[in-house]
């Protein structure tokens, strides 16, 4: 940050309070609408550059699909495609924290409940025995938003099934044991 009695750099706070008792100037704020701009402007050459990326090495598929699926504005898919085959998520509509677990054509999801650790247990035997529920994964039929079909049709090219299969569930709902709600996930920030 610059000082603006002596126009050098000077210390960046060390709290947060810190921080909201600095006052932004009009020419400050008008660099981070710039800059915002900016980067926006440049999200469809980032979704080209992974898209070639993807297309070429198959070997970072999930990654490639999550820059993806961030440049196209799907954050919470590109979040769960980089945690991969075991996680962390939450409700979307009471915010009760989940872990996830693949195993095989399913993904199982745990509650996050103090002193039990049903994830890691399932895991080490196996078999998703303890689970709370199970993610349902979209079909092509239920597809309504078109970015989603078309990472989907990326996914599908791969010589793998992972990344679809994971890209199913993460596009998919589940139901929360808090709440009841039948919803999407949403990574956590």
């Amino acid at each position: 940050m610059i000082d603006p009695k002596t126009e050098k750099p000077q210390a960046l706070p060390e709290t947060f309070e810190g921080w909201a008792t600095q006052p932004v100037s009009a020419s400050e704020r008008e660099k981070m609408r710039s800059i915002g701009a900016e980067f926006h402007s440049a999200l469809p050459a980032i979704r080209a550059l992974c898209e070639r990326a993807l297309l070429e090495n198959w070997e970072a598929d999930r990654y490639l699909l999550s820059g993806i699926a961030a440049a196209d504005g799907l954050i919470g898919i590109a979040s769960l495609l980089n945690h991969g085959c075991d996680g962390q998520f939450m409700c979307a509509s009471c915010g009760c924290g989940y872990e996830f677990i693949r195993f095989g054509e399913r993904i199982a999801v745990y509650a996050d409940t103090p002193h039990e650790d049903k994830g890691l247990s399932d895991f080490k035997d196996g078999a998703p025995s303890r689970a709370d529920g199970f993610m349902m994964p979209i079909t092509e039929d239920d597809v309504r938003d078109v970015r989603v079909a078309a990472l989907l049709a990326l996914a599908q090219r791969a010589p793998s099934p992972e990344p679809a299969l994971l890209l199913r569930h993460f596009a998919g709902s589940f139901v929360c044991c808090k709440c009841g709600v039948q919803g999407p996930m949403h990574a956590f920030p």
